[in-house]
């Protein structure tokens, strides 16, 4: 893979990354007994991507051109946000799992139609960034807005 695709590459693997752990936490929700295991691999490997992009990027920018810099570092904010995503799916997936057995069905539906959605906004945030669709990835935000009221 040439070093000018290596970031995106990356990246694209980030959301992968970070698409599984959502649905992990939701098999979690409703009673995977593997399902913690995989989301703390998925968060993983979310930390070693964020570290690979860390150490790559400095150089990558070094010898690139101003469209291809602004292309590194959307890939470099992507991975800070993606790393931190698989983060919180760790620490609800750990506290899903303490609570599980008390949750009453309705509410282990509702954990798991949001992390539905939160694994459906990865993936197209994903197809935006890799299409360089700006508008598109301003409609990914269209769900949350009536998550929670939010009108823009």
């Amino acid at each position: 893979m040439p070093p000018s695709e290596t970031l995106v590459a990356l990246t694209a693997r980030a959301y992968s990354v970070a698409i599984t752990a959502a649905q992990s936490a939701a098999d979690l929700i409703m009673g995977a007994k593997s399902a913690l295991e995989r989301t703390i691999a998925c968060e993983r490997e979310l930390d070693e991507l964020d570290r690979e992009i860390d150490e790559r990027v400095a150089t990558e920018i070094a010898h690139a051109s101003v469209e291809q810099v602004r292309e590194k570092l959307a890939c470099l904010k992507c991975m800070i946000d993606l790393e931190r995503v698989g983060d919180l799916l760790v620490a609800f997936a750990t506290r899903a799992d303490a609570v599980r057995a008390r949750l009453d069905m309705q509410d282990r539906r509702d954990l798991g139609d949001m992390l539905a959605v939160l694994a459906r906004m990865l993936g197209d945030t994903d197809a935006a960034f890799s299409a360089r669709d700006h508008a598109r990835a301003l409609q990914v935000r269209a769900p949350t807005a009536r998550w929670t009221g939010c009108t823009t």
